[in-house]
């Protein structure tokens, strides 16, 4: 699992750079204005409005994939995996048709609170980007297909010919004109989708036109996934009221981005690579009733995640600022733009770690095939979130829209232990919550390293130099605190270095 985690860990390293790069080079060319709000809403919108179904079914997908292949062969996964990929493309097909006719209409609803100057560029933006729908469900699942196959890196990688195209589109819309922006969103996800293709069918999937709406198999994922599209749509709902709170404050879409952006790459990194690896594992070590293995496999998993998260994450909220100034202050991005945005960033920077923690604990029950749990603890967790960003908002603008999402998911992490207690009678909770204890102790010195550092060097050197200097010291601090708290996910990981490059 730690070589595989490794490995993801480098592919989304280098994915998300690449993505950076996207992202620096949208706030330089618009800044946080109305088009950059409007590109990234119109990206946004299609992955949001179908994850609710396609999500569900790929955290599905994987365990019935597996029992399928085991009880009845190959090419039977094979033919069930063609007709969910055949179903939800039509499925796709039939949202975004209706989408596309009722623009207006759509907008009108999800963005009640959107200034005219943003929605010009909405509109027209959104009526070309969302039949990305259709592409977005065969990567996901494709996505669901390779992990089962232990092909983790290659799903990571999906992002680098994703990012290539929105930024070819970007250059062009300078001189083409902004609709081109909408023209890269749909070409980027069609290139990503014939990719992933080629990759499973290299792995072993081969597509059949089937389409069999009667399938035995089908109708038990659909049954599973109903509690699971429910509490993905709760999510969704989240993420909508989010953009809708945010719209109204000017460049609010476009911070909320720039924010989301700079802490997604923690969870991306470190959360979403070991939880892709741990599921399959999980999911596979349950079927075959080993309890204690996948209780083994998720409590390393979560101290390992942790150990990564908790310093990144205070980390961001100490350097917001010149992180801000680093990647985004040039061109059309003020000064105004990073004050704006440091107060939005180090509130987002405080959800990473019960967010993180919350998504992998989630995926637990979802290898037990229980889909009620999660979908009743989502319901609750976004009702906070909503009722605090009535409340935030108000006083804080579109920093207390990230500050809701930190305090509704550190209530839901209180409630998700609370249920896995259940699932998991005889973990060491005792030894577990020692090591993470450990990881945040050596997490706060790492904090106060950081603290005294900057404000030293920002003193003689300029934004970036003191920023390196910074990051490289509070590294060395914190891997010296945890070797020295013998945190044994790290201890295993140094033994794992020692063996391997000893010989």
């Amino acid at each position: 699992m730690k070589k595989a985690s490794i490995l993801v860990m480098i592919a989304t390293v280098a994915s998300k750079l690449i993505g950076f790069v996207r992202d620096t080079f949208l706030a330089r060319l618009y800044g946080d204005g109305p088009v950059a709000s409007a590109f990234v809403y119109a990206y946004s919108l299609p992955s949001q409005v179908f994850s609710v179904v396609v999500a569900a079914f790929v955290t599905g997908f994987i365990p019935m994939f597996t029992r399928i292949e085991q009880e009845e062969g190959t090419e039977r996964a094979n033919k069930f995996t063609s007709n969910i990929v055949n179903v939800m493309f039509i499925i796709a097909l039939v949202v975004s048709s209706f989408i596309f006719l009722f623009t207006e209409s759509v907008v009108g609803f999800l963005l009640p609170k959107a200034k005219p100057e943003v929605l010009v560029y909405i509109l027209p933006f959104l009526k070309v980007s969302i039949f990305s729908l259709m592409f977005t469900c065969i990567v996901q699942i494709m996505t669901g297909f390779l992990q089962v196959r232990k092909a983790y890196v290659v799903p990571m990688l999906m992002g680098f010919p994703l990012n290539f195209a929105l930024i070819g589109a970007m250059y062009l819309s300078k001189s083409l004109g902004e609709q081109w922006l909408s023209y890269g969103i749909l070409s980027a996800y069609v290139i990503q989708a014939f990719l992933i293709l080629g990759f499973a069918w290299l792995k072993g999937y081969k597509y059949t036109f089937h389409i069999d709406l009667k399938d035995k198999h089908m109708r038990r994922m659909l049954y599973l996934a109903v509690p699971l599209i429910i509490g993905s749509a709760s999510a969704t709902i989240g993420n909508m009221f989010n953009q809708s709170i945010v719209s109204g404050f000017d460049g609010g879409l476009a911070l909320l981005n720039y924010s989301s952006r700079v802490g997604n790459i923690v969870e991306s990194i470190f959360a979403l690579s070991i939880t892709s690896v741990m599921y399959p594992s999980i999911s596979k070590a349950i079927a075959m009733g080993r309890k204690k293995e996948a209780q083994d496999e998720f409590s390393k998993s979560l101290v390992s995640m942790l150990v990564f998260v908790i310093p990144s994450a205070i980390g961001l909220f100490l350097l917001a600022r010149p992180i801000i100034i680093f990647i985004y202050y040039k061109g059309a991005f003020t000064m105004d733009s990073v004050n704006a945005l440091t107060p939005v960033l180090r509130n987002y920077s405080l959800a990473i770690i019960s967010v993180t923690i919350y998504n992998l604990c989630i995926k637990v029950f979802y290898s037990f095939q229980d889909n009620k749990t999660p979908m009743f603890l989502s319901i609750i967790v976004i009702s906070i979130q909503i009722t605090m960003n009535y409340l935030l908002s108000s006083f804080l603008g579109v920093s207390g829209v990230t500050l809701a999402i930190a305090i509704a998911y550190f209530v839901g992490v209180a409630l998700v232990w609370w249920r896995l207690s259940y699932k998991f009678t005889n973990f060491k909770f005792k030894k577990f919550f020692r090591q993470i204890l450990k990881v945040f102790i050596a997490g706060l010195v790492m904090g106060l390293v950081v603290f005294i550092a900057f404000r030293v060097l920002n003193l003689k050197f300029g934004n970036t130099l003191s920023l390196m200097i910074t990051i490289v010291i509070a590294v060395v601090a914190y891997i010296a605190t945890v070797v020295f708290l013998r945190v044994e996910a790290v201890e295993d990981l140094l033994g794992g270095f020692r063996r391997k490059f000893g010989r």
